[in-house]
């Protein structure tokens, strides 16, 4: 197989992969974005304002990469940061998890199908250190089958995770950090404007 076809398999995998926890992670989801949603900054003594939130908030799973990823991708998609600095930020998991991606893949190894080096593509230990990997395009790929399938990241989180106006407009609100530290401002379809950096 050419390394052209193999990379184009890798990056499907990861899609399909990506598209069965988005099918199952609806609930799980859901509850995670109301409870950021949710979230006040106390009322300004002077003014009876609210700053923007200033709180840190950990996200993660097994690995952090897999569950962890595309969920922070679908959140940053809804905020309205580009597919190529969420695929970015997604590869940075490699550097991150560089120290323990040996014991990543000998634990995936112990699967039968793994350890066997398989008849099937992507078996073996070579499709053990492909499973703990976080390329760019496996989440650009990603990103495509989430607007293939969904719409929009905003599609996702308003049909399956069952957020309403209110709850996409206080993600917005309390997650996206503009110029002068004030709220988020929404310009034409949604997207954020003037955008510095996202509170996560």
């Amino acid at each position: 197989m050419s390394d052209i076809s193999h990379c184009r398999l890798h990056k499907q995998g990861f899609a399909q992969a990506y598209a069965a926890i988005l099918e199952s992670a609806g609930p799980a989801f859901s509850r995670i974005l109301r409870y950021l949603a949710s979230i006040d900054a106390p009322l300004s003594a002077n003014t009876q304002t609210r700053p923007p939130v200033q709180q840190a908030i950990l996200v993660h799973c097994t690995a952090g990469k897999d569950r962890t990823g595309i969920l922070l991708a679908l959140l940053l998609s809804l905020l309205g940061v580009s597919d190529s600095d969420i695929a970015s930020e997604y590869a940075l998991t490699d550097l991150g998890l560089a120290s323990m991606k040996s014991q990543f893949v000998k634990r995936i190894m112990e699967n039968p199908a793994f350890a066997s080096g398989g008849e099937g593509e992507g078996l073996g230990e070579e499709g053990a250190r492909r499973m703990t990997s976080a390329r760019e395009e496996n989440m650009v790929a990603s990103m495509g089958m989430l607007r293939r399938v969904y719409g929009s990241a905003e599609g996702y989180v308003r049909g399956v995770c069952g957020l309403g106006d209110e709850e996409v407009g206080r993600l917005r609100r309390n997650l996206v950090v503009v110029g002068g530290g004030g709220e988020g401002r929404l310009g034409e379809k949604g997207k954020v404007e003037e955008r510095v950096g996202s509170a996560l």
